[in-house]
């Protein structure tokens, strides 16, 4: 009975272990993906305004032509 019981002892440390290194590989998971959302907002924000700016553009441009 006592060598079941130091398998599961140490099987259980192993699972500890391992769902330590699960834990630690989501949290960096969730900083990865923050990132890339605020990235993508930025982009998004920034893609608008080029837009915006391209649309003065040629406005300004036909007012030009007048």
């Amino acid at each position: 009975m006592a060598p079941k019981k130091a398998k599961l002892k140490e099987a259980e440390g192993d699972l500890a272990k391992a769902m330590g290194e699960l834990a630690k590989k989501r949290a960096d998971l969730k900083e990865v993906q923050d990132k890339l959302a605020a990235l993508q907002a930025s982009f998004e924000e920034n893609t608008a305004k080029k837009m915006k700016l391209e649309s003065d553009v040629d406005l300004c441009s036909k007012k030009l032509n007048r």
